[in-house]
């Protein structure tokens, strides 16, 4: 097993630095969270899932085990984490703080993924790994996603029901890289060696069809994210430019044909190295809301926009109030005209999981503080759902070289 809590990337420590927020302002804005907590011991890299009424978690367990790590599941009904079920277990995983399995559930089936090693001498490679399993019935064999056999990277990967008989799933590729590339995430490939967005279609039985790369080049280590809105899927990721520009596009399903990748807002953000921060989209019919992290012209900021026309058009950004935004967005649309968003940011010394109302109007909820948490990569990137207006909250708690999920959960109307 590879656990991996860092990836070689240029960071943006010196943009944080550039603004500051005083515990005065914090003290006289800020609602604190009343919400309630538990802790899941010895685990990491919670991923929580919607579907209706009910709220599943998925989770990766390298500590109780410790000679491979473990993919589990389980439901969480009636604020209790139900007995759960393990999906897969290895010890050749790729374990990484920002490229995390994920889950989607269409009936009483789940589609998940995790990231398998392909050769020990290549560090940054591995291949994903996905499995489609009957919850009823016993887990059955993960396959590969990727089809080629480059060492290379492959990960990223947003997945969502599509059909009722099928998934739909997204992710980098990096098979066009260049051989002997470099793997520290500030390289600067370009055309057809540059890193694909690709996606897919998985029926119920596991099977592939539909492939198709939505861009040739893209910022090569943050997420992507998916949405079905009523006129079809839209893929949103940080793209790159031959100029090292990485502001957020959008790419939309129209009948059979995709959209060619467009911004969404143009931030100008120039980077020479990827931030390991993507965006967050979230639709119900043909509304949209999507935030995201950008550092463009020094100045950190989570930015939510929103778009009544599946993602032909978005509105101006509105930017979230609360402190020295570090990104790692979630959010989730409550309605047509409000959404809400949770961000990381600092203030002074410390470090906070924020979370705020946004609506379309421009008007902001408090931003309310959910909990004190650890600006270290090992937190992971914080995940929140809303179900039977409750909002839910998992993160990473580090502690050395183990680590705990918290979970957390408070009323809708406290926002």
């Amino acid at each position: 097993m590879k656990i991996i809590n860092h990836i070689y990337c240029l960071t943006y420590t010196a943009v944080l630095l550039l603004t500051s927020c005083s515990d005065s302002e914090v003290k006289n804005s800020v609602h604190e969270s009343p919400a309630e907590f538990m802790t899941i011991p010895n685990v990491t890299l919670p991923n929580l899932r919607a579907v209706g009424e009910k709220l599943y978690m998925s989770w990766v367990d390298t500590v109780s085990n410790k000679r491979e790590a473990q993919l589990k599941i389980a439901e969480i009904s009636d604020n209790v984490l139900q007995p759960p079920l393990t999906l897969a277990s290895s010890d050749e995983w790729f374990v990484n703080w920002a490229d995390y399995p994920t889950i989607a559930v269409n009936g009483d089936y789940i589609l998940a993924h995790f990231l398998q090693n392909v050769e020990a001498d290549h560090r940054m490679a591995y291949d994903i790994k996905f499995g489609v399993h009957d919850m009823t019935k016993p887990v059955r064999t993960f396959e590969r996603l990727n089809t080629d056999e480059t060492a290379t990277e492959h990960g990223f990967v947003s997945m969502l029901a599509l059909t009722d008989t099928s998934f739909f799933i997204t992710w980098l590729d990096g098979r066009m890289m260049q051989s002997g590339q470099d793997h520290s995430h500030n390289h600067n490939h370009h055309g057809r060696h540059g890193m694909n967005v690709r996606a897919a279609e998985i029926n119920l039985k596991g099977q592939i069809s539909n492939e198709i790369v939505l861009d040739q080049m893209a910022c090569t280590c943050c997420q992507t994210t998916a949405a079905l809105t009523a006129s079809g899927p839209v893929v949103l990721y940080r793209d790159c430019t031959i100029d090292n520009i990485r502001d957020i596009v959008i790419t939309r399903k129209i009948g059979e044909q995709w959209t060619e990748p467009r911004p969404i807002h143009l931030d100008g953000w120039k980077i020479n190295g990827c931030p390991v921060n993507g965006p967050k989209v979230d639709a119900y019919q043909d509304d949209l809301a999507v935030a995201w992290f950008t550092g463009a012209n020094g100045e950190p900021k989570v930015n939510v926009s929103f778009s009544a026309d599946a993602g032909a058009t978005f509105s101006e950004p509105i930017s979230v109030s609360q402190g020295v935004p570090i990104g790692r967005v979630d959010l989730v649309l409550l309605n047509a005209e409000q959404a809400l968003v949770s961000w990381m940011a600092s203030t002074g010394t410390e470090t906070f999981l924020y979370a705020q109302k946004i609506g379309t109007d421009g008007m902001k909820g408090r931003p309310v503080k959910i909990d004190t948490v650890s600006a270290d990569r090992k937190t992971g990137f914080p995940q929140m759902e809303v179900v039977n207006d409750r909002v839910y909250f998992a993160w990473t708690i580090p502690k050395g070289t183990a680590s705990d999920v918290k979970i957390t959960h408070m009323a809708v109307d406290q926002f």
